[in-house]
């Protein structure tokens, strides 16, 4: 019943989606969310650091503008989608997958920086898409390199991403050197630009450089979570994720080939994010906001076309009785 309602494209869908959107949020616009202090206050980048900081000084500001983004980022999926349609079929499951994956835990409902890198992500993934069957696509793996090393610029660990459009390039073209080179280059041309900024306008830039501690980036970033909820929540994603890709094997067969790739670099995200956040001791429960993205996508194809609405009830119903939980107790 409740996947039914939720595949329809009407004004009552719609609206129910906004009513959960601000329930979700309402916690963190009041301005009482949690946060995580020891990695927010004293570990990242310098531009993680202003970011992490300014949340710190205007929480409830923090939250408005994280809202804001978070609106941006699904009409980027939205447009995504329109563009490339990969989920062919018009429902609004993928944005509310993503707004309940996304920010169930009220710690990730504040300008973050990885939330400031989502619509580089995005972008970075529109230019690997648009290179599918083109006749010269360096300019495409330039700018997926590019969008990818201004995302690293506001979260560092997007720079693991670089791995999704090396995998990328394998699947959906033939080798070409110069692709290659592009690539690299467009990795390159964001970090000198920055460097370039804090050599001739930062004036105090050297004085930074000395006093700089690398500590505050490679430092371990604790994992645990204070709420049996927060486990439960993974659990349930893990396991919905694992029976989704089990219905994808079937439905994949009967799409486009374009639509085939697009998912296997969707499925090539989520496994570096999740290796990412396991192996890496910098990498904090924020990689979720960056994993929610394709994660939406394949539970979303799963809930708008199968036919075993009972799982798909069973699912979705845990998934948002763990969201308002989550809600209540601290995570």
């Amino acid at each position: 019943m409740l996947v039914k309602f939720f595949r329809r494209d009407t004004i009552q869908v719609y609206a129910t989606f906004i009513l959960i959107s601000v329930a979700i949020w309402v916690k963190s616009l009041m301005g009482v969310g949690e946060w995580e202090p020891l990695r927010t206050l004293e570990y990242g980048t310098p531009v993680e650091l202003l970011i992490n900081r300014f949340g710190i000084a205007n929480p409830m500001l923090s939250s408005i503008l994280a809202f804001v983004i978070a609106v941006f980022v699904i009409l980027m999926m939205h447009r995504l989608n329109n563009r490339y349609i990969f989920v062919p079929q018009r429902s609004i499951i993928p944005a509310l997958l993503f707004v309940i994956i996304s920010f169930s835990f009220t710690s990730l409902q504040h300008l973050s920086p990885a939330l400031v890198a989502m619509p580089f992500l995005i972008l970075s993934l529109d230019s690997i898409f648009a290179s599918y069957r083109k006749d010269y696509a360096e300019g495409e793996f330039f700018l997926a390199s590019f969008f990818v090393a201004l995302a690293a610029i506001a979260y560092l660990p997007s720079l693991v991403f670089m791995v999704m459009i090396v995998f990328s390039m394998f699947i959906m073209r033939s080798f070409s050197w110069r692709e290659w080179v592009a690539m690299l280059a467009g990795a390159v041309v964001p970090l000198l630009f920055l460097v370039t900024y804090y050599l001739f306008f930062e004036p105090n830039s050297l004085e930074l450089l000395k006093t700089f501690d690398p500590a505050k980036i490679i430092a371990a970033i604790p994992k645990r979570m204070n709420s049996f909820f927060g486990y439960g929540f993974l659990a349930v994603l893990t396991i919905a994720g694992i029976y989704a890709s089990f219905f994808m094997l079937s439905w994949i067969g009967t799409q486009k080939l374009r639509t085939n790739k697009i998912f296997l670099v969707f499925y090539s995200m989520i496994a570096i994010g999740g290796f990412a956040y396991l192996m890496i001791p910098t990498v904090s429960k924020e990689i979720m906001l960056v994993v929610s993205l394709p994660l939406s996508y394949i539970l979303g194809v799963f809930l708008i076309f199968t036919r075993r609405t009972f799982v798909a009830d069973a699912i979705l119903m845990t998934i948002l009785a763990l969201t308002v939980l989550l809600q209540i107790f601290a995570e």
